[in-house]
């Protein structure tokens, strides 16, 4: 289930505004702690990723969504 969860959140990201996008990287980070680790590969993926598109787009939002906080929160 938690793998049909972030499936479908991964799949939304490019598909939305940014507000919206940062709402999904928050929800995918509360699903990490109980993720398999292939769940969490994809997870990680998609947080490198998106930290890389909030600093060429200067999107704060998103700066927010992926920071280190939240990351190391799940450790």
């Amino acid at each position: 289930m938690i793998s049909l969860a972030n499936s479908i959140l991964i799949q939304r990201i490019g598909k939305v505004t940014s507000a919206v996008h940062a709402k999904i990287v928050g929800g995918l980070a509360s699903l990490v702690p109980i993720s398999s680790t292939s769940d969490f590969k994809s997870i990680f993926e998609v947080f490198v990723k998106t930290s890389m598109d909030a600093v060429w787009q200067d999107d704060q939002a998103l700066s927010d969504a992926v920071s280190f906080q939240q990351i190391f929160s799940w450790i």
